[in-house]
């Protein structure tokens, strides 16, 4: 992540997360609001897995967004598809537990959040998952060093516990360790590991570190 040279506000006050379902971005907000002197926008704004609304794109491109900034949360496609299918499973109405279906919304739904970072880079940034997991105060502190955010203490604070939908804190233990790569190979099955090397949109996701060898 570069730091960008271009007017920006004072401060950034406000944060709008995209991403795809189950690609942790209630974790990121978890964070976010424990650390950072933001509020995150309102789901009726622009919803969090869904292409940002003419609302939003309309405020990136005038005064009323200078204060707005957008984080899109994104995952390696393989440990997104175990969690995507068991998420579907358990709740039917949120489409087909099928390995193409959800192949083909994880290629729409980030075609459109990359284009919103072409358009508005002074805006908009990625955060990987995996770098959360990895050092979650180091993600936080580059983000920091690329847009204006205030702090809203001195220390960093930790996320502990497992985080719901919806943002609700339970109190099982959360485990980053649990979510490597090579465990959430192991669960899936050969058919889908192949639709996801085959129809991911990896040319794509290059930019960010993901490649179908790495399966």
């Amino acid at each position: 992540m570069n730091p960008i040279d271009l007017a920006m506000p004072a401060s950034i006050r406000r944060i709008n997360l995209f991403g795809c379902r189950r690609s942790g971005t209630n974790y990121l907000g978890a964070l976010l609001v424990r650390n950072l002197d933001v509020r995150l926008t309102p789901e009726a704004f622009s919803f969090k897995h869904d292409p940002p609304t003419p609302r939003l794109l309309a405020q990136l491109a005038g005064d009323k967004g200078r204060d707005l900034l957008c984080l899109i949360c994104v995952r390696h496609p393989a440990t997104w598809m175990v969690s995507r299918l068991i998420w579907a499973r358990e709740n039917p109405a949120s489409g087909p537990a099928d390995a193409g279906f959800l192949c083909r919304r994880y290629n729409d739904r980030y075609r459109t959040w990359f284009d919103l970072v072409a358009r508005h880079p002074e805006h908009a940034a990625w955060v990987r998952y995996e770098d959360l997991l990895d050092d979650p105060a180091a993600c936080l502190a580059g983000l920091r060093r690329c847009f204006p955010l205030p702090a809203r203490g001195p220390d960093f604070v930790a996320v502990e516990t497992r985080v719901e939908t919806g943002r609700r804190v339970t109190r099982a233990p959360f485990d980053r360790a649990a979510h490597a790569l090579d465990r959430y190979l192991a669960r899936l099955a050969p058919a889908d590991i192949q639709r996801i090397r085959a129809d991911i949109d990896w040319k794509r996701l290059a930019s960010l570190g993901y490649r179908a060898e790495d399966m």
